[in-house]
């Protein structure tokens, strides 16, 4: 039987501070102890999707009251699987910036988490958005 841990957020930053303790706590009550070293790897790819999603899922008028879930597991692979619905405004791939060699202030979060997940997937069904990020066991 597969264990998931759940989380519901209210779009807004302060609720972010729950990311890093709930984390901790979970990947050993989903029984991936093996991985607990990596916390903090994870912890900066689910609050960098996080942001992501309070930042442009929502705007002034729908982030009043809006919530979005994520939930961990582990996969038959022994890898770490974080899945993330939000009620949003859809993601467009078109207006994520690229990063490259000119500075810029934003546009980092998609770059760091891609950098850090092994792999990163989005869909869009009925009116919810869906990512999962995937860290290798």
């Amino acid at each position: 039987m597969m264990t998931t841990a759940l989380l519901t957020l209210k779009a807004d930053y302060e609720s972010m501070r729950a990311i890093g303790p709930w984390l901790e706590e979970q990947v050993q009550a989903i029984g991936a102890d093996h991985l607990a070293g990596r916390v903090s790897e994870f912890e900066l790819a689910v609050h960098e999707l996080a942001v992501n999603i309070v930042d442009h899922a929502f705007d002034d008028e729908t982030r009043a009251g809006a919530t979005f879930d994520i939930t961990m597991h582990c996969n038959d692979d022994k890898a770490l699987v974080v899945n993330f619905v939000d009620r949003g405004i859809a993601y467009d791939s078109a207006d994520k910036p690229v990063v490259g060699d000119e500075p810029t202030i934003r546009g980092y979060g998609l770059f760091i988490v891609e950098q850090l997940a092994t792999s990163i997937d989005y869909a869009r069904r009925d009116d919810a958005n869906y990512w999962t990020l995937v860290f290798g066991g």
